[in-house]
């Protein structure tokens, strides 16, 4: 029963979880919220496996796995997404479900083993340093904090590089992704994007349309064999389409019903 319990809560650090919530809040709910958020994400990737190998205490040996379990990656990737979305949204029941959603997560990774309690309070406080200097940047360089964070985000992956015997396959997507998305939003921001709800439908199946022909050339034309830093190119295009997706479905739209107003 606990164990069954345990693996619901640690599904809101899957991809299963993540993903879709991204693509639905940053098509459906609040672009700029989302977008933030996933930035956040990314950099935090970057940021924990930087830290991870600054203090280089190895994960429990009964895990069978190499790796650093300080502080812990999970907890502080949910937490930086989770807590964003509490700040941001300003909702007491919300607030409250991710409080229940945080501790649960915690006191799974606890439960399984993966992680002991210094791992995961560390990971907490990383994350709500870094939500607070995030927002306190956003605040007053708000035109600047992109190009910041690609920029701190290069300098982390080259100490990440000398630092690390082998550079883990999610430091690379957290990278591509970072300039993927970034770059995208720069181009996507000021032009029309979609609002009518029958668009935001078109966008949405457009968007995991695109996710999943991407990762499926991926993996057909360069297989997970080949170099991380090669496979997780991905990444960079899976972040281009995400904040894109919506003015390209809203031009697409517009242009075809032209067509059609204009034909015989």
């Amino acid at each position: 029963m606990i164990d069954h319990l345990a693996r619901i809560f640690l599904l809101f650090s899957s991809d299963l979880i993540i993903i879709p919530l991204v693509v639905i809040g940053l098509i459906w709910l609040n672009r700029e919220t989302f977008y933030h958020a996933t930035c956040l994400i990314l950099f935090s990737m970057l940021v924990n496996v930087a830290l991870k190998n600054t203090f280089q205490i190895p994960l429990s040996p009964a895990l069978g796995k190499i790796g650093y379990a300080f502080p812990s990656g999970h907890m502080q990737f949910v937490t930086v997404l989770y807590a964003w979305l509490a700040l941001r949204v300003k909702n007491f029941w919300l607030t409250m479900a991710i409080v229940i959603v945080l501790i649960g997560v915690a006191l799974s990774l606890i439960h399984f083993g993966y992680h002991n309690l210094y791992d995961v309070v560390a990971a907490v406080f990383f994350a709500v340093i870094l939500i607070g200097l995030y927002y306190l940047a956003d605040l007053r360089w708000q035109d600047s904090v992109p190009w910041l964070i690609l920029l701190f985000a290069s300098l982390l992956l080259i100490y990440i590089v000398l630092t690390s015997e082998q550079i883990a396959a999610h430091v690379w997507m957290a990278y591509y992704g970072l300039w993927g998305l970034i770059s995208a939003e720069k181009i996507a921001n000021r032009r029309v994007v979609a609002l009518l709800r029958s668009h935001k439908l078109l966008a949405t199946l457009l968007c995991f349309l695109a996710i999943a022909l991407i990762s499926t050339f991926f993996h057909v034309v360069l297989g997970q064999g080949s170099p991380a830093y090669l496979y997780q190119l991905q990444w960079l295009l899976i972040g281009f389409v995400l904040p894109c997706v919506n003015f390209c479905t809203t031009g697409l739209i517009n242009r075809f019903t032209r067509v059609r107003q204009t034909g015989p």
